[in-house]
C-alpha cells in the first residue's frame, strides 16, 4: 500500500502530464482518474451539485431500510457514515454518528440530495462503484480530488437481481486509516448483497404466485394487495417491483412498497391481472367475487 505522500505525488504527476511509473497507483485508481480528466472534473476544486430531494420511498429504499438500520447499528461506536445512492449518484441517505465525521463530510457536500457519480467528483467510493457496477475502494489521495484526501470510501453497486439493472451504491465512508479498509469493503458489498436479496425475495414471489393468485385465491382477504386501499397494477416489464406472499402480514413499510406507483411486478404469465379499489369495470372472475376491489386483464384497461 502506497503512503499517503506517495499517493499524493503520483497524483500530481498524473495531473501534471508528467512521466510517472504507472505501476505506483493501482490499475483500477488509475483508469478512474483518466475518466475523470475526460470529464474535465477540477482535482483542486469539489463542488458536486444539488440534483434533487432524495426519495426513499421506492423499492430501492425501501428494501435498503432495515439493512442500513442494521449496518448503522453495528458501526455505532466507528467514525463511519453508511450511504445509499441513486444509480446517477445522488445521496439517499446518510447514517453518521461521529460529529467530528458529520462535519467533514458536510463540508465536501456529501450530504442527500447531492450528486457523488465521478462526472461531479471524480474517483470516489461511490461514483466509481457506479461507473464500473463493481466494488470501489478508495483511499485518501487515490481520490482525485484534493479535498477528499481524509477519507477512505468502499461503495459496492446494488444491481436489481432479475433485470441486471442499476439501482444504486452503498458506500461506507470513514476517515482515512490504514487499518480498517478491508473490513469496510467487505461490510459494503456484504450489505450491497443483502438489499439485492431483499428485492429478490419479493420479486420472485411475484413471478411465480402472482398467476395463481388472481385465478385461485383472490378471495384470501389476507392477501396484501386485497388489504390496499389505493389501486395497484401489476405489469410489464419489471423494474425493481414488489409483492409480498399473501400469508405474510403485511407491515407498514410492506404496504408502502406495494403502493399505487412503485415500479411493476413482471408477471411471467400469459395473463397480467390489474387490481383497483371500487366498483368492478366488468365481471371479475369467480374466485375472485369475495375480493375488495376488482381483477380485471390489464389488455381490456386503458
Amino acid at each position: 500500500m502506497l503512503a499517503l505522500k506517495d499517493t499524493q505525488s503520483a497524483r500530481e504527476h498524473f495531473l501534471c502530464a508528467d512521466q510517472q511509473d504507472e505501476s505506483s497507483v493501482r490499475e483500477g485508481i488509475l483508469t478512474s482518474w483518466r475518466r475523470s480528466q475526460a470529464l474535465s472534473v477540477q482535482a483542486d476544486h469539489l463542488d458536486p451539485p444539488f440534483i434533487r430531494r432524495p426519495n426513499l420511498d421506492d423499492p430501492l429504499g425501501l428494501a435498503a431500510a432495515p439493512v442500513l438500520r442494521h449496518l448503522a447499528d453495528g458501526l455505532a461506536d466507528e467514525p463511519v457514515s453508511v450511504i445509499l445512492t441513486s444509480a446517477d449518484g445522488v445521496v439517499l441517505s446518510r447514517t453518521v454518528l461521529s460529529r467530528f465525521l458529520y462535519k467533514t463530510l458536510d463540508g465536501v457536500l456529501l450530504v442527500p440530495g447531492y450528486s457523488y457519480s465521478e462526472q461531479f467528483a471524480g474517483t470516489n467510493g461511490i461514483g466509481t462503484a457506479l461507473a464500473t457496477r463493481q466494488p470501489a475502494l478508495v483511499r485518501g489521495a487515490e481520490h482525485y480530488s484534493e479535498r477528499l484526501d481524509r477519507l477512505t470510501c468502499a461503495g459496492s453497486p446494488i444491481i436489481h437481481p432479475i433485470s441486471g439493472a442499476l439501482l444504486g451504491a452503498l458506500d461506507l465512508t470513514g476517515l482515512l486509516d490504514n487499518g480498517g479498509e478491508p473490513l469496510l469493503t467487505m461490510l459494503a458489498r456484504s450489505a450491497a448483497y443483502e438489499i439485492e436479496q431483499r428485492l429478490l425475495a419479493v420479486q420472485s414471489w411475484g413471478e411465480v404466485e402472482i398467476p395463481r393468485v388472481f385465478t385461485q385465491r383472490l378471495q384470501d382477504h389476507s392477501m396484501v394487495a386485497g388489504a390496499l386501499s389505493t389501486p395497484f397494477a401489476v405489469e410489464s416489464p419489471a423494474e425493481g417491483g414488489v409483492l409480498l406472499p399473501p400469508e405474510k402480514s403485511p407491515s407498514t413499510q410492506d404496504r408502502r412498497l406495494l403502493r399505487y406507483g412503485a415500479p411493476p411486478v413482471h408477471v411471467n404469465s400469459p395473463v397480467r391481472w390489474r387490481c383497483s379499489a371500487g366498483p368492478p369495470p366488468i365481471e371479475p372472475p369467480a374466485e375472485s367475487r369475495s375480493f375488495q376491489g376488482a381483477a380485471t386483464p390489464i389488455s381490456s384497461m386503458d
